[in-house]
């Protein structure tokens, strides 16, 4: 769940929802953060808040007023927000969806009034955006985009906000009079995060979109015709050595020419479509620390074309992760909700193809220079006030290859507190006998089935949580993320929460407890943790764990038992800094020599914010391990993001990346590499109108020194892009 939400634990109204009539504007707006236009002296008018965290419906601090307004093309709204201290306001010019951490105001709408989707509009008090898709349980997704309007300023009473949403970035019912629910929502960070509602918020009952209020009065508008058409230009000139030491190659600049289009079928199903698509990322992952792990590593899915309505694929397993698709030439999505039932259909052609192969006792990854096709088909459908029930089938196929996975899942409400989900899946899956490829490449066929069940507790104090997992040795999810199989896994989570409403130095304290055990299907426990940890909310908009555990694991027929320790504390201690610190200590198996090892590892971020312009993030991790011997490996990765704003649609961003690991070879059972280095680095000037209008110019590359190799550069890559959203 993203900041703006996380904290509300959103529930039914403690009062009847109020309702409100909305007015047509009496003349033009400009959208200009100046609240002098005539509309607002007869708009629609809010000026009833409560702060619902850490105050419980208790009065603000802070005054707010809304206003709202329409007319045929827009929804408007604006926002004059007081502040008893306007010296202290957190703001920045920030790209679209980065500015959570600072003040800021919006609203949220569920125009189809069934309490199951709804979306998000936010503005910082430097008018940057953010917007958002909400789900029932109150789930965030920031990977929704619409094309939007907004601008505000800092005044020496607080600050000021307008903004104007068109009609055809929005979906809602073609009816000649229409009735939304909404709220508007406030984050007033100081000393702690406060949140500010326009509604009354009870934590008593389990709910993410039944306590909106209403406004009524919506005429005569319509939704467009809901076409978009972005066009985009990719120029690329990669440089590279087709070994150390020989020179720089180039087969010259690549121009590719793509587009991408959307049409609205329906007020509330989208087709989308991508050809020829640069389905790149214009930021590299951060790097992660890979060295001593049993399981393959996670990384976010970050192309925009296969965010875009990524909810609709959910499941209660990770069965659809889009990074298995590589580089596709081309991309359908079909996606949208009529009345009680939703689905999503997604298409690809991939050029190569990204596979997880797991097992009961690791996992491994690797790409296959083969074309494969790809799909997934999700339906789900709305059962009562607020249970789901849904079936998944996905299915991707090569030459010689297949993996289809089929199944059903149900997430139920059985009171106002308590949730149960649901699911089963079947997997066949036949692999190409190509062993010179991988060795999972056998030409095997594997049929398998996976299993799930949890129950949740969540009210106002008590939380509590159990549930089962069973996978087949022989279940497979090509399309999506299960990084380990052969396993039955039961746990069980009890947490109680102490909140304060007047304390000056915390607002919430939750101490919790956890059991998990996991068996392979011939019976063998292999696994399995307990332990305690306390959670606090603290002053300085400061939170924090600390954690104590106890673990069996089994590798390789022995059995391991291990004390870990942790601390991790996240802070906003002031306006322009944040620091996050996460400290572990404890016992470690080193996998490459059948051995207990005591490891420490920390990982730092601190990021500043200088000028309301400049902002600098610094990432770093550290692993060490050692033996009475001495030190088996010790690694490093840092990472360094600098961005300078000259405004909120234009930027520069440089990012350098290093990754860094020691072993000391005599203590390796097989030999090893005593030092790995490479060093990353990024250069990207970026202008964006919109998420769909916008043009980058960049370099990067990439280089490597070890044992056996001199510090080098690898390869150098120099790119233009530039993209236009019509909508006609």
């Amino acid at each position: 769940m993203k900041p703006i939400l996380a904290a509300l634990l959103l529930t039914a109204s403690l009062l009847p929802a109020a309702t409100y009539e909305i007015r047509r504007a009496e003349g033009p707006v400009r959208v200009d953060g100046v609240l002098d236009e005539p509309v607002w002296d007869t708009a629609m008018r809010i000026d009833r808040f409560y702060e619902i965290s850490p105050g419980d419906n208790t009065e603000p601090p802070a005054a707010t007023t809304a206003w709202f307004a329409y007319d045929d093309r827009h929804l408007y709204a604006a926002f004059r927000c007081n502040d008893p201290e306007p010296s202290a306001i957190r703001a920045r010019y920030a790209d679209r969806d980065s500015a959570f951490p600072d003040d800021s105001i919006g609203f949220q709408l569920d125009p189809f009034r069934d309490q199951r989707n709804g979306v998000e509009f936010f503005v910082n008090p430097l008018g940057a955006q953010m917007d958002l898709a909400v789900a029932a349980d109150g789930r965030e997704d920031e990977t929704w985009d619409a094309i939007w309007d907004a601008a505000g300023r800092i005044t020496p009473q607080g600050y000021e906000i307008e903004v104007a949403i068109p009609f055809k970035s929005l979906r809602f019912p073609k009816e000649e009079v229409q009735a939304w629910n909404f709220i508007v929502i406030r984050i007033h960070p100081r000393n702690f995060r406060r949140l500010y509602t326009s509604a009354p918020l009870s934590r008593d009952l389990s709910c993410g979109l039944c306590q909106l209020d209403t406004m009524e009065g919506l005429r005569g508008i319509r939704p467009g015709r809901n076409i978009e058409l972005v066009p985009a230009l990719t120029a690329l000139r990669t440089e590279a050595r087709e070994a150390p030491g020989a020179p720089m190659g180039s087969d010259g600049t690549d121009t590719e020419a793509g587009l991408t289009g959307l049409w609205g079928v329906t007020p509330n199903l989208t087709l989308s479509a991508a050809l020829n698509p640069d389905f790149s990322q214009v930021e590299a992952d951060t790097r992660q620390i890979d060295v001593n792990t049993r399981y393959a590593l996670f990384y976010n899915e970050k192309r925009p074309f296969f965010l875009e309505g990524r909810n609709y694929f959910s499941t209660p397993m990770n069965l659809v992760h889009t990074r298995t698709i590589a580089d596709p030439d081309w991309g359908l999505k079909f996606t949208g909700k009529e009345g009680a039932d939703g689905f999503g259909l997604l298409l690809a052609e991939d050029e190569q193809a990204n596979f997880l192969i797991p097992s009961g006792s690791g996992s491994s990854l690797f790409t296959w220079d083969e074309p494969v096709s790809a799909g997934a088909f999700r339906y789900r459908r709305d059962l009562g006030r607020d249970s789901t029930v849904g079936v998944l089938y996905t299915d991707r196929r090569g030459d010689g290859y297949s993996s289809r996975l089929y199944g059903a899942d149900g997430r139920l409400r059985l009171s106002d507190t308590d949730f149960l989900t649901l699911q089963a899946v079947g997997s066949r899956t036949e692999y190409p006998d190509l062993p010179d490829v991988a060795p999972a490449f056998d030409g095997s066929i594997h049929d398998g089935a996976a299993y799930s069940a949890n129950y949740t507790h969540d009210s106002r104090r008590w939380y509590w949580e159990v549930g089962y997992q069973d996978k087949d040795p022989d279940f497979r999810a090509d399309l999506g993320f299960i990084p380990r199989v052969d396993t039955r896994y039961g746990f069980g989570f009890l947490a109680y929460t102490f909140r304060s409403e007047t304390s000056p130095w915390w607002s919430r304290l939750r101490p919790q407890a956890w059991f998990d055990a996991t068996e392979d299907h011939a019976g063998t426990l292999t696994d399995w943790s307990g332990g305690a940890e306390l959670y606090m909310q603290l002053a300085r908009q400061t939170d924090g764990t600390v954690t104590w555990g106890r673990v069996m694991e089994l590798f390789n027929a022995t059995e391991y038992h291990k004390n870990r320790f942790e601390f991790q504390f996240n802070s906003r201690f002031n306006r322009i800094m944040t620091a996050f610190i996460r400290f572990e200590t404890g016992d470690k198996v080193d996998y490459a020599n059948d051995r207990l090892g005591d490891e420490t590892a920390l990982h730092l971020q601190y990021d500043i914010r200088l000028w309301r312009r400049l902002f600098v993030w610094f990432e770093g991790s550290l692993e060490h391990l050692t033996i009475p011997e001495g030190t088996v490996y010790d690694a490093r990765v840092y990472y360094v993001k600098a961005l300078y704003h000259f405004s909120n649609a234009l930027f520069l961003r440089g990012i350098v990346q290093i990754y860094d690991i020691h072993r000391d070879p005599a203590l390796y059972r097989d030999p090893v590499m005593e030092y790995e280095r490479s060093l990353g680095t990024q250069l990207l000037l970026t202008y964006k109108i919109n998420p769909f209008t916008l043009a980058y110019l960049g370099y990067s590359d990439f280089g490597l020194e070890d044992d056996t190799i001199d510090r080098t550069t690898l390869n150098r890559t120099l790119f233009v892009k530039v993209s236009y959203a019509f909508r006609p």
